[in-house]
């Protein structure tokens, strides 16, 4: 499959519509599409929109990713009509929109189980979880041709609405086999986005008899996945649980060998399951740190609706909880804006000769080729205060700041992140 190197300097922004405004609606979302182009995005992607199940509901209004109708709209996000029009004025501005599809499990009270009770894993007689404490859904069994047919058919009715690709729920439990047939009905234009999950999740299952794909084996048919395999390593350093960055430095250095050439991991540092990560980041520093390192890192850049505003409280994914789009720092907003813009450097294109280096317990390193061959270096603080680092002696341009920056005695005054080119 032809690689889509222009994810590289992608920007995709996730939308929750139930929680996006007061309404909720795929019309109050077509009205803050200038706002969000504005903001530089390339790519919206809609949470699940389909209507939610009842039996067994969580909370109030239910999660959306129990599905129970593959083909319809939930009612209280809008018409098919707004949703069409919603496609349209997305692709007028220039920017592609994915939707969420949930093909691991449906609703108990999905119209799939209703029409073909033989799809789903049974467990004692009864539809069931493979894994996990899913209480409000059933799993599939995706391994079965008649009903990946029928999900590649969903998915080929939602192309032909207009949409640009999909963002595949824990992607790594279903089969392979599922996506390969798709590719193959539905051609290499769709975007496949792969929800891969944690590492410690896949070591869990693969000490069962459940089905798992490695990260490393979801390429070439999906051309981004998530980036959990290395997410946990992360996150113990930012809350606090290691003091060293370098247990994420080496997996980061096991994924660039282990991985194809041309692989692209989504670089989330939040979404709809995890915390805002201005909530994470209780220092200025580090969250404009782990921020940019986010952007400027091998792969996709990946916003959720309000973290451009610098927001810490996490929506509720059950209940209706709306998202206070409420510009408290202007300055942060446009720190975002410039480092989507940033991504668009012809540089991020391939990443020729990239490379991760391990430097000290606090500092993230990173270099690879701008396109006059001229090595660019990403330094990424997160340490949460001035902070000196060895590097090479040398007058450099900062990307990131627009100034010149000057090394003496092979140490660098480390603030705020710097993307370098030696002068």
């Amino acid at each position: 499959m032809e690689t889509k190197y222009y994810l590289n300097q992608t920007t995709n922004y996730q939308i929750f519509v139930r929680n996006h405004s007061k309404e909720g609606t795929f019309k109050e979302v077509t009205k803050d599409l200038p706002r969000i182009k504005e903001l530089g995005v390339d790519m919206i992607q809609l949470l699940p929109i389909h209507p939610i199940g009842k039996k067994d509901r969580k909370g109030t209004y239910g999660s959306p990713y129990s599905v129970k109708d593959y083909y319809k709209i939930s009612d209280d996000l809008g018409t098919l009509e707004d949703f069409k029009e919603l496609v349209k004025e997305t692709h007028k501005l220039g920017m592609k929109i994915i939707l969420d599809m949930v093909f691991n499990h449906t609703a108990k009270d999905s119209v799939v189980f209703d029409e073909h009770p033989e799809f789903y894993y049974y467990h004692d007689n009864k539809p069931a979880n493979k894994l996990g404490d899913w209480s409000d859904v059933i799993d599939l069994r995706m391994d079965l041709i008649p009903v990946q047919d029928y999900f590649i058919n969903v998915l080929a009715y939602w192309l032909n609405l207009g949409v640009d690709g999909f963002r595949f729920d824990v992607a790594s439990l279903i089969p392979m086999t599922f996506f390969k047939r798709a590719r193959e009905k539905l051609g290499e234009k769709p975007i496949f986005f792969a929800e891969s999950i944690h590492r410690e999740f896949t070591d869990y299952i693969l000490t069962t008899n459940f089905y798992v794909t490695l990260d490393k084996d979801l390429y070439p048919t999906f051309d981004s996945s998530y980036n959990y395999n290395t997410y946990t390593a992360l996150f113990d350093f930012l809350n606090g649980k290691t003091n060293s960055i370098k247990k994420y430095i080496s997996q980061l250095l096991e994924q660039e060998k282990t991985f194809p050439k041309t692989y692209n991991k989504s670089t989330t540092l939040e979404n709809h399951d995890q915390k805002r990560i201005a909530e994470v980041c209780k220092n200025e520093l580090t969250l404009k740190n782990i921020v940019a390192f986010s952007f400027i890192n091998k792969g996709m850049a990946f916003v959720y609706e309000g973290e451009e505003y610098k927001l810490t409280h996490q929506p509720e994914l059950f209940e209706k909880d709306v998202i206070e789009f409420k510009l408290t720092d202007e300055s942060y907003y446009q720190y975002i804006k410039d480092l989507i813009a940033l991504k668009k450097h012809p540089a991020f294109l391939h990443y020729d000769n990239f490379l991760y280096h391990d430097g000290d317990d606090s500092t993230i390193e990173i270099s690879f080729d701008d396109i006059d061959k001229k090595s660019l270096h990403g330094l990424f603080n997160l340490s949460g205060e001035n902070h000196k680092y060895h590097f090479e002696n040398g007058t450099y341009y900062d990307l990131i700041s627009k100034t010149n920056i000057v090394v003496t005695n092979n140490l660098i005054e480390l603030k705020e992140p710097l993307l370098l080119k030696k002068i």
